[in-house]
């Protein structure tokens, strides 16, 4: 099994989607550079750390979600269309393994960035700014992150074998901007309109909430129990449908 995640890394995982990741991770290094205002006055940052330090996370938060739903479509779009290589594999290990060790070292990737780029967030902080500090909610916020990239790469997947059309794509784009939209922040969650809440069960948003700080809506299991559900459906989805055409 070692040797096919190893072979699904080798075309997966190429120069193009090095290439690509490097790209996102100069233009996040740019990104947090400018999020930081580490050029203001450093007496200014101090004395209102707690403001430039609220900023900071807002907007870096936000710029991660929009990376990660782009940098998912390119990689499901990369896998599924751009490398149809599953066919050959079917000659040695079943369609459900094809299936199952692809999207797992699909979702491997997409935390590896997710976790590269959170760490340029807080080395770029901590390096530059006297106001920021780590803590346990970085961990909680790093893990919402990845399930949040770990989701909406499911759905791309799900969507497109149900689908097989690359346009079928930009439907969840447009979720995602629609619960971006719609997405309340500096509320209690108690206080979210039923709009969000309906859109937040398929398309999940990280929002700051004051009763939790920044969190998913429904919290981290809605997550897992939807990222399975995904999962489920994708494997059921790719056993039905001919993989050559």
């Amino acid at each position: 099994m070692i040797s096919i995640f190893k072979l699904h890394f080798y075309y997966l995982f190429s120069w193009k989607v090095l290439y690509v990741s490097f790209i996102l991770m100069l233009i996040s290094i740019v990104s947090y550079l400018l999020f930081s205002k580490f050029y203001l006055d450093y007496d200014l940052l101090v004395f209102n750390r707690e403001y430039y330090l609220e900023e900071y996370y807002f907007e870096s938060i936000n710029y991660l979600k929009i990376i990660l739903v782009l940098f998912n479509l390119f990689i499901v779009i990369n896998s599924f269309i751009l490398n149809k290589y599953d066919i050959f594999l079917l000659i040695r290990i079943s369609k459900k393994q094809v299936i199952v060790s692809k999207i797992v070292t699909l979702l491997i990737g997409s935390t590896i960035l997710t976790i590269i780029l959170y760490l340029i967030f807080i080395i770029t902080g901590l390096f530059l700014t006297p106001y920021m500090r780590v803590s346990s909610v970085d961990l909680a916020i790093l893990g919402d992150l990845i399930i949040f990239g770990g989701v909406y790469l499911l759905i791309y997947s799900l969507i497109y074998f149900y689908n097989k059309g690359i346009y079928s794509l930009l439907i969840v784009v447009i979720g995602y901007f629609i619960s971006d939209i719609t997405i309340e922040y500096y509320v209690l969650k108690s206080s979210v309109s039923l709009v969000s809440k309906l859109i937040n069960l398929i398309f999940i948003n990280i929002g700051y909430y004051q009763d939790y700080g920044y969190s998913l809506y429904y919290g981290k299991m809605w997550g897992i129990i939807l990222m399975i559900s995904l999962f489920i459906g994708i494997i059921s989805l790719y056993n039905k449908i001919d993989i050559e055409n």
